[in-house]
C-alpha cells in the first residue's frame, strides 16, 4: 500500500515538473530579419510586411500561422539587406518617456537579467511554503505561497556583476530599472511555479501520510 502511495506522490512530482518547464520552453529559429522587442526579447524571422502600424512575421517557431507585432511594441527591426528601422520614439503622451538612448539602456537590462540573474532562493522558498501549506490540506493551503510572493519582492534587486554584459551599462539609471524589471518577474515566477509543485506534493503527503 504505501508503495503505491509513493508511486502515485513521484508521479504527480513529475507531472508538475514537466509541465512548468515545458512552459518555459521558446524554441527560436534563426532565418534572416532581426527584431528587438521593448521587453527585451529579441529573435531572427522573415518580416513579411510592416503596413498599417503592423509588423507581420513569419513564426520564428515554425508555425505555419503568422504573427502580428504593433508598432508600439517594437523597439528596432534590422533588415536581411542591412537597412535598420527605429520605431522606438519618445512620447510622453503615450507614457514613453526615455530617450531612444535610454531605452536602449533600459532594454540591455531586461536582457541581462533575463539571462544571468538566477533568485534560486525564491525557488526554494516557494517549494517550502508550498510545501507547507500543503501539509494543511485545507482551502487555506495556498495563503503561505502568496505571502512569500510578496515578501520575496521587498528586498532590494542585486545585481551580480557576472550577469552583466558591460559593466559600464550599471552607469544608466535605465539599465538597473530594466534588470529590475525583469528580476522581480523571475522571483515571482520562481515562486509561482516552484510553490505549485510543493503545494501538490505538499497535499499528497497529506492525503497518504497524515490522515
Amino acid at each position: 500500500m504505501k508503495l503505491a502511495k509513493i508511486k502515485i506522490l513521484l508521479f504527480v512530482f513529475s507531472l508538475a515538473c514537466s509541465k512548468t518547464i515545458f512552459a518555459q520552453q521558446k524554441p527560436y529559429s534563426a532565418s534572416n530579419d532581426s527584431i528587438l522587442l521593448l521587453n527585451g526579447d529579441q529573435f531572427t524571422t522573415h518580416i513579411l510586411d510592416t503596413l498599417n502600424d503592423v509588423v507581420t512575421l513569419k513564426n520564428p517557431n515554425g508555425k505555419k500561422k503568422n504573427i502580428k507585432l504593433g508598432n508600439e511594441r517594437i523597439f528596432e527591426i534590422h533588415f536581411a539587406n542591412g537597412m535598420q528601422k527605429m520605431y522606438y520614439q519618445k512620447d510622453s503622451l503615450q507614457g514613453d518617456y526615455f530617450t531612444i538612448d535610454e531605452m536602449s539602456y533600459f532594454i540591455k537590462g531586461e536582457q541581462d537579467a533575463r539571462k544571468g540573474y538566477k533568485p534560486w532562493w525564491t525557488t526554494v522558498g516557494g517549494a517550502a511554503t508550498g510545501f507547507g501549506g500543503g501539509l494543511f490540506g485545507s482551502i487555506l493551503a495556498p495563503i503561505p505561497v502568496f505571502a512569500f510572493l510578496i515578501a520575496c519582492n521587498i528586498p532590494k534587486v542585486r545585481i551580480p556583476h557576472e550577469s552583466v554584459s558591460n559593466m559600464e551599462y550599471l552607469k544608466h539609471d535605465t539599465y538597473i530599472m530594466g534588470y529590475e524589471r525583469v528580476a522581480r518577474s523571475k522571483r515571482s515566477f520562481n515562486v509561482m511555479k516552484s510553490g505549485v509543485v510543493g503545494l501538490v506534493v505538499g497535499i499528497v503527503v497529506s492525503i497518504c501520510y497524515l490522515k
